[in-house]
């Protein structure tokens, strides 16, 4: 089969943050500690790899076990561009107020001053729906893009499609 139009694939290698649902949060916090350490040796290994941190959360975990090196690793990965870390604190729920929402983007973009590096994306899973407060306290960081991927067996294909790419304009 010959195609019509070139395509360009682009992925984004990434890990979701999924706690409680599948497993305790102290084990989802091992299996964090070890999905960032694999992208630090992989981008060492392969140049031009990289790796997205869905949640700040799970940087902040892992900084706080992690020895000095491997912080150093991360860090240096980080400010090189080849792992990025988003916006998202967690896959959190529309109920959550704007003070809760603004202090978890906030969290992400103050990492990202500390470390010169602008935190301009966020990334969700399986969240259906945003609160305006959530749009609102992406803007106010600095954050203008958001990757998300909708939970169609729990809600559902928006407007009875199947995932199509779409963009909104402010």
């Amino acid at each position: 089969m010959k195609l019509k139009k070139k395509w360009t694939l682009c992925l984004v290698h990434h890990t979701h943050t999924d706690i409680g649902y599948t497993d305790r949060q102290e084990k989802i916090e091992r299996y964090h500690d070890q999905y960032i350490n694999q992208p630090v040796r992989l981008q060492r290994e392969k140049p031009g790899f990289k790796w997205v941190c869905e949640t700040v959360w799970a940087v902040e975990q892992y900084l706080g076990r992690a020895g000095k090196e491997q912080i150093e690793a991360f860090e240096a990965a980080v400010r090189g561009g080849s792992i990025e870390v988003t916006g998202n604190y967690l896959n959190l729920t529309e109920l959550a107020d704007d003070r809760m929402v603004g202090e978890a983007v906030e969290s992400a973009a103050a990492y990202g001053r500390r470390l010169g590096v602008p935190v301009r994306s966020a990334m969700t899973a399986d969240v259906n729906g945003y609160s305006r407060d959530y749009a609102r306290a992406l803007a106010e960081h600095g954050v203008n893009q958001l990757f998300a991927c909708v939970h169609t067996h729990h809600g559902r294909y928006p407007a009875r499609r199947k995932q199509h790419p779409f963009w909104w304009e402010v």
